[in-house]
């Protein structure tokens, strides 16, 4: 194509408006469906076509007949098996079990639960940075102590005992020391006191 035809060609579809635009793709969409229908659906067409009923061939009357009979069928309860949420008991969660024994009540404050798992995210920090740097016991208790004064409100609750329960997990070949629960039950008690 030479420029003078592209400039022509330009200035033809300036001359079509967004209206003829529209028309032309309806009329187009139109006829694309039409052949469609006409295709795929010419014996459902002829039958609604000959027959003067409401109810389209497409989905006949048998469908919503109740003569069918249900493929399924009813569910029927079981006599003698109805138990109430309250009767229902569950064993302990194997994290449970890892970090401690004491179960904590089902309608526990969600400060409480937050502050829980803001800890334990800081706590799995403070375990790599000693891991990583091979920092002694005295940076530990410090940087310990500063976890435990800042959720303070975890102290007595079963939720500290998950914690100190998951520090020493979590910190087992990992440190140059050892921990206790004693060692980590004595830092909460400062806060307690």
């Amino acid at each position: 194509m030479t420029i003078g035809s592209l400039l022509k060609f330009k200035a033809m579809l300036q001359q079509f408006t967004w209206q003829n635009y529209i028309t032309l793709i309806a009329l187009l969409l139109i006829v694309y469906y039409g052949y469609i229908l006409l295709r795929w659906y010419r014996t459902e067409i002829r039958a609604t076509i000959k027959s003067n009923k409401s109810q389209s061939p497409l989905f006949p009357s048998s469908f919503n007949s109740p003569e069918q009979p249900d493929v399924i069928g009813i569910a029927k309860p079981v006599q003698g098996a109805a138990i109430h949420g309250e009767e229902l008991l569950f064993a302990p969660s194997e994290e449970a079990e890892n970090y401690g024994a004491n179960p904590i009540p089902v309608k526990e404050d969600n400060e409480l639960v937050s502050a829980f798992s803001d800890m334990v995210a800081e706590i799995k920090t403070l375990i790599r940075v000693i891991a990583d740097s091979n920092d002694s016991r005295e940076n530990f208790e410090m940087l310990f102590q500063l976890e435990v004064q800042k959720f303070g409100l975890l102290a007595g609750t079963p939720y500290q005992e998950k914690v100190n329960h998951f520090l020493i997990k979590e910190s087992a070949g990992k440190f140059p020391f050892g921990l206790h629960i004693s060692e980590l039950d004595n830092y909460w008690q400062t806060i307690q006191a």
